[in-house]
């Protein structure tokens, strides 16, 4: 059961707005009727959207003809407002870019923020968090400079909001604490209060309740005081979910009931709908089931009437997952259809996946078992792309619970294994954002104590100061009043007892700061260690990375001299260039390994799916690594391929190119570490998925070893490791791939009897859309060189060597060819000849390749250019620079890659 909560959003046309209309024709001057146009749009904002976007495309129509810029600016923005408010998400960040771009142009750094806040929004809103957190950044960026305090706490808010949603909770527990303290400063109650609110959200996922309560309570005492009864309700409403999770049902029902009566004074429908439906999930749980079906068909009632999609479809689930354990699964079904026709309407994935989840639990118990398990997988399926563990972890168990209840004990084994991998990997992800928020609450704690002890040692100055200055006065009065010796004494008497009474508090103060600092040491010294044993690993991964770079390179550079030698034969000279392209080879793998890894640690490793004949693939993966097996002289060793007994053609809906790259991983290993026996590479095709195996008789992994070898720091502690070299990525690569591409990487091994690695993936459908080649090849494809005898190409590139390669193989085309040293004779050939395509290296000295493009593009904005670069992470660059290549070439560049990717432009255009 989903609980709900509320958002109000109502429109009108008002009498004021249509006033403003109306007078249109009174006004004369097209300067002024520019700014009344915009008069109109700003009230149009809040009163209609069909308004807002007639008179914006007038305002932006007009305000081009008078070439009035400042007031283009506002015009673009309120068609971004227009589209915004009417979910148009990319169109409302189209029109806000090109607000930006003016505000730039006039240095208008206030309207400049607003903008790459209005932004950020956008992106918010189509769950893109990343993309909203670079613009917030711009915005902190430019706030800052303006020390614009209220404008930085409000991004640090959304910054939050963006961390809890990527799951990011330490991160996101900095961000809010950060706007919090902001706010304290500004002394803004209401901000104050959404941070507590939020502190407490982000822990009452943790799990820690009580830290949660304590955020709840600190914010409702602050809505009491301001009489704000939307965020009473919405207190009231935390706190019963707070309870909920802490089965305290009686709790949640009460603070559930103070919110829905709350809501009830305002008519808030949304509100009243949120809070039926979570009263209905207490008293289903408490068995009251009349009464809780009867609060779900009326919080159904209110979100039909005030037409909230969302909350009808959610309500509608919850519905039918009632009426399922129920036993009224024709009702059930009906329910859940409505709730997947609204989710599907609203492209709500999330939410279909939910449905598709319940479709399941129907399916089951009415024991359409084949059906049940489809609907499980099509939930699995988008709960992987939305990256939701603890709702595909929860079918997982019910696809186990499925077989196990038709007796199939070896599927139902199988997937729960799958939810208890799961459930690991979750509760170690929970626990680790659990250490890193303690941390970072540590090292505030810490800070705040250090700067306590430095007030308190000033304060102990101070008092000694004072001291030193009673005395001295003391001392004159003694000389004035020396006849008063008795009296002088006991005032004395008095001052010392006073001073020693001072000098003692301040001991103890001091023994107990010593005490508490002793313990903070002791607690950052333990964080040292962890903190150093995780550099020592980085130093010895690093010294690693260079010996297996160095040892490739010794050998090109090797056989590269005895290449230059006179009197080397045909036969000789054969095997040392069959030694230096291995080498080559060797060297771009590891290259490409590390740069594996920083994209999938950072989130940007994307899976490209395909058709794919899975018996090819294989077929192919076995051909290589034969060949290779050759190269490494193990062909004693017996290596076998199996393929399912079908002899029809497996297919598959995946990426061909990271499947191929764990396989090789995979038998990259067993050839490394078998010395006798024979290597299998085989596949089995299951109901759901299809697993790939490679077993070997190898030396085996040890119980010690085996929870290490998908680490890619500690696996490098293992000496069969270091024996047999390795950049130690690859078991991390493919594990990581293949979560990825939607399956699991296993291993069963025991020391000297061998390991098999169990790579799965998921069974998808081609999508009607696809027109991938089913046949795709893979490897030792032949280059076709097409007939470019009619097409002029100019290659800009500084590297002599890198042109002479690109020259001889674009030469077998028949083409006409120039070149250009920089960007600055790019563009002065370019300008002087016919030129059918650019081959444009980015990194050239006096002008570079993107400066150069942008350049040529102002004179020809048709002309093809490609981008030739070694910065892969090019794509992922300003939509400007984008803009400027039809495609890119990655370097190093195959003669394969180079004709295809030349033709296809070609042809293309």
């Amino acid at each position: 059961m989903l609980v709900i909560s509320s958002s109000t959003f109502s429109q009108a046309l008002n009498t004021k707005l249509e006033r403003k209309i109306d007078s249109i024709p009174l006004i004369k001057n097209d300067s002024n009727l520019l700014q009344h146009y915009l008069k109109i749009c700003y009230a149009g904002i809040d009163d209609s959207l069909p308004v807002l976007n007639k008179y914006s495309q007038l305002a932006i129509g007009l305000a081009r003809k008078l070439n009035e810029q400042k007031l283009l600016t506002e015009a673009y923005t309120c068609k971004g407002e227009y589209h915004y408010y009417n979910t148009e998400y990319d169109s409302a960040t189209h029109y806000y870019q090109l607000a930006l771009r003016q505000a730039k142009e006039q240095a208008d750094s206030s309207y400049i923020s607003t903008l790459c806040n209005y932004i950020a929004h956008a992106r918010l809103e189509l769950a893109e968090f990343r993309e909203a957190i670079e613009w917030l950044q711009k915005c902190l960026a430019i706030d800052t400079l303006r020390k614009d305090s209220l404008s930085i706490a409000n991004n640090f808010d959304l910054l939050g909001m963006c961390r809890e949603n990527l799951n990011q909770y330490n991160l996101a527990i900095r961000e809010y604490k950060r706007a919090l303290n902001l706010f304290l400063l500004l002394n803004d109650s209401m901000s104050i209060s959404n941070e507590y609110n939020n502190l407490g959200n982000v822990h009452s996922v943790y799990g820690n309740y009580e830290k949660a309560l304590d955020y709840y309570l600190k914010a409702l005492k602050i809505e009491i005081k301001l009489d704000n009864l939307p965020g009473l309700a919405n207190v009231y409403n935390n706190i019963g979910i707070v309870y909920h999770d802490w089965k305290q049902y009686d709790k949640a029902l009460e603070y559930y009931q103070k919110g829905y009566d709350l809501e009830l004074k305002q008519n808030n429908p949304d509100g009243k709908a949120s809070s039926l439906n979570n009263m209905a999930i207490i008293y289903d749980v408490k068995k009251n089931y009349d009464t809780a079906l009867r609060l779900y068909k009326k919080a159904l009632r209110i979100q039909h009437q005030n037409n909230n999609p969302l909350g009808e479809a959610i309500t509608s689930g919850n519905i039918g997952e009632f009426l399922i354990e129920r036993k009224k699964y024709d009702s059930a079904k009906s329910y859940l259809d409505r709730a997947l026709e609204i989710y599907t309407k609203i492209d709500n994935k999330a939410g279909i996946g939910s449905t598709y989840s319940q479709y399941g639990i129907l399916f089951t118990a009415t024991r359409k078992y084949q059906k049940a398990i489809d609907y499980f997988n099509r939930s699995i399926a988008i709960l992987q792309e939305l990256k939701i563990p603890e709702s595909q972890k929860e079918n997982y168990k019910k696809i186990s619970d499925l077989y196990n209840q038709i007796g199939n004990y070896e599927k139902a084994f199988h997937y729960l294994k799958k939810y208890q991998h799961l459930n690991d990997s979750i509760f170690s992800e929970q626990m680790r954002q659990k250490l890193s928020a303690l941390q970072y609450d540590f090292e505030l704690e810490q800070r705040e104590s250090e700067i306590k002890l430095l007030n308190k040692e000033n304060d102990m100055k101070e008092l000694a100061l004072e001291q030193q200055k009673r005395r001295t006065r003391l001392f004159t009065i003694a000389a004035i009043i020396s006849f008063s010796g008795l009296l002088l004494i006991i005032i004395i008497t008095i001052l010392l007892i006073r001073q020693y009474r001072h000098k003692t508090a301040a001991n103890k103060l001091l023994q107990e700061q010593k005490y508490k600092l002793e313990e903070n040491r002791l607690e950052l010294i333990q964080a040292k260690e962890k903190a150093e044993e995780s550099d020592r690993l980085k130093t010895s991964f690093l010294a690693n990375m260079s010996h297996e770079i160095r040892t490739p390179m010794n050998g090109i550079l090797g056989f590269a001299e005895l290449l230059t030698s006179e009197d080397t034969t045909k036969s000789e000279r054969d095997y040392y260039i069959n030694i230096i392209s291995e080498n080559s080879r060797q060297l771009i793998q590891i290259l490409n390994d590390i740069l594996d890894i920083s994209l999938i640690e950072t989130n940007q490793l994307k899976i490209q799916k395909r058709s794919v004949n899975l018996n090819k693939l294989l077929e192919e993966v076995y051909v290589l690594n034969k060949e290779l097996q050759k190269k490494t002289e193990k062909e004693y060793i017996d290596f076998q391929l199996h393929l399912p007994e079908s002899n029809a053609m497996v297919k598959a809906y995946t990426d061909p190119y990271r499947v191929e790259q764990v396989l090789n991983n995979l038998l990259s290993n067993a050839f490394k570490f078998t010395e006798q026996g024979k290597v299998e590479l085989g596949m089995n095709v299951l109901n759901d998925e299809y697993e790939f195996y490679v077993k070997d008789t190898g030396i085996g992994i040890s119980n010690e070893h085996m929870s290490k070898i998908f680490d890619r720091f500690r696996q490098l502690e293992d000496h069969h490791t270091r024996k047999h070299g390795g950049t130690g990525l690859g078991l991390t690569i493919s594990k990581q791939l293949a979560h990825l591409l939607g399956g699991d990487l296993v291993v069963e091994s025991k020391t000297g009897s061998g390991t098999e690695f169990r790579f799965t993936i998921p069974y998808y459908a081609r999508p009607e859309t696809d027109t991938g080649n089913s046949n795709f090849s893979f490897y030792h494809e032949k280059v076709n060189y097409p007939d470019l005898s009619d097409k002029t190409l100019l290659i800009a590139e500084d590297n002599q060597d890198n042109y002479r390669f690109i020259s001889a193989v674009l030469q077998k085309t028949g083409c006409k060819l120039h070149h250009a040293q920089n960007g600055i004779e790019c563009l002065e050939i370019f300008e002087n000849n016919h030129v059918d395509l650019i081959i444009m290296d980015l990194q050239m000295p006096e002008m570079n390749g993107i400066d150069a493009a942008r350049e040529i593009k102002k004179k020809d904005s048709n002309i093809e250019i490609l981008a030739l670069t070694a910065y892969v992470h090019l794509r992922n660059k300003d939509e400007s620079i984008q803009e400027l290549f039809s495609d890119y070439l990655f370097k190093p560049v195959s003669s394969k890659k180079l004709i295809s990717v030349v033709s296809m432009v070609l042809n293309r255009y």
